[in-house]
């Protein structure tokens, strides 16, 4: 199965190093072509033999890096929170609770970027099971605790408040929202407000003064934003 280093092997000279970089490649070439199928024909069009076809390498040689369905379908989660994590890493500005908002912005950008491909990834394998699965590399949830830590860290949160419970809180109410968008209850821009609304709702509830009016000030904002947008009958 494809893991997140089978995705970001680091450049080397070394014999091992250079034939971990072949793999590396091979199977992004892999997820591209499964990605685009999948944005073309839909979920189901991914099959060993369609993979094999577009991608120019044998049956066996797609199953051996990239494993079962479910297991290349992770692969391609994996890689959009690969992104996730460098596009976070990048930003340098802003309190940790203006980069968690950030940070949020960026995840859901991620999924509407390639609606049809997101959304039938997520149903396919229920939404903590893939943005949030057991691979390597910081999560939405364990960024959203690391930026919680160092809002708690900074005297942004009342005494007491426990920055783990917080981050998930965030995640799962992120969650929550991706799984209602990806089965087509959702328009794209009440999910951008839904998950920013969640987001402010959590750091709000245990946010020290002056943040707290702050926060309660944009949570209100991304409410009116909600109750003015349709919703798919």
């Amino acid at each position: 199965m494809a893991i997140a280093s089978d995705l970001t092997a680091a450049p080397t000279t070394s014999v091992s190093g250079l034939r971990a970089r072949q793999k590396s490649d091979r199977l992004n070439q892999i997820l591209d072509v499964a990605e685009e199928l999948i944005d073309t024909h839909g979920e189901a069009a991914v099959t060993t033999e369609a993979i094999a076809a577009a991608a120019g390498f044998s049956a066996p040689t797609i199953y051996n890096l990239a494993g079962t369905r479910e297991e290349l379908l992770t692969s391609i989660m994996v890689r959009s929170m690969l992104t996730f994590r460098r596009e976070v890493e990048a930003l340098t500005t802003g309190t940790p609770l203006e980069r968690g908002a950030k940070a949020v912005r960026i995840c859901t950008g991620i999924f509407l970027s390639r609606e049809r491909l997101y959304k039938e990834v997520v149903i396919r394998l229920g939404g903590p099971a893939g943005v949030g699965g057991p691979h390597a590399g910081p999560t939405p949830d364990r960024v959203q605790i690391e930026l919680m830590t160092e809002a708690d860290a900074a005297g942004m949160f009342v005494k007491g408040t426990a920055p783990d419970v917080v981050g998930r809180q965030i995640f799962m109410s992120f969650i929550g929202a991706l799984s209602v968008w990806a089965a087509d209850r959702m328009v794209n821009a009440a999910f951008e407000a839904q998950t920013l609304h969640g987001y402010y709702a959590a750091v709000h509830a245990y946010a020290a003064d002056p943040h707290r009016t702050k926060l309660e000030k944009l949570m209100r904002q991304q409410a009116r934003k909600l109750a003015q947008l349709p919703q798919p009958a």
